[in-house]
């Protein structure tokens, strides 16, 4: 729906839509509103998976996009450890917390079974909610064994470094 969906029900919904998809992949869709997610979503090992937002984030207002706002003061928003094949498309990635000061998106080979790698970010925008949001360290961090990272149509706002890794 739209709004603002709270942060116990959007962590349990995206978790448990996560859960449900089949090894091989699908798609989970975010309707127009703002999901707050207070820990951080692993996707580690999952393969063939589309975060769809309902618009392009990169051109569209707050109030018309689809939103994950990270609401933590630490941690990371998505870990991708071992992930193959994640497209995330018309979604704001956000953080909100003033004092963040970790990595928001955190693609890393970590325990995974495989190297993270196809990952894919079209038309999102990635950052914090406002500009007095400066304090992440890094956006979208590669660790090395982290192969095939595509980003078009992106914006990066409010923070340290936009995109930082061995693999860029």
């Amino acid at each position: 729906g739209t709004g603002v969906i709270a942060t116990v029900t959007a962590v349990t919904a995206i978790t448990n839509a996560l859960a449900a998809l089949p090894a091989t992949g699908g798609t989970l869709y975010f309707p127009h509103g703002t999901y707050l997610v207070s820990s951080t979503l692993a996707l580690k090992d999952k393969r063939n998976i589309v975060f769809q937002g309902a618009s392009l984030a990169d051109r569209v207002a707050d109030t018309q996009s689809s939103t994950l706002q990270y609401t933590a003061s630490s941690g990371s928003l998505l870990t991708y450890e071992g992930a193959v094949g994640i497209t995330t498309r018309g979604l704001a990635l956000v953080y909100s917390h003033a004092a963040y000061a970790s990595v928001l998106l955190n693609l890393d080979q970590g325990t995974g079974a495989q190297n993270t790698s196809e990952i894919l970010f079209e038309h999102c925008r990635i950052g914090g909610t406002s500009t007095s949001s400066k304090a992440a360290t890094v956006l979208l961090q590669c660790a090395e064994l982290v192969y095939d990272i595509t980003i078009q149509h992106c914006k990066f706002l409010n923070g340290a470094i936009a995109i930082q890794g061995s693999t860029i």
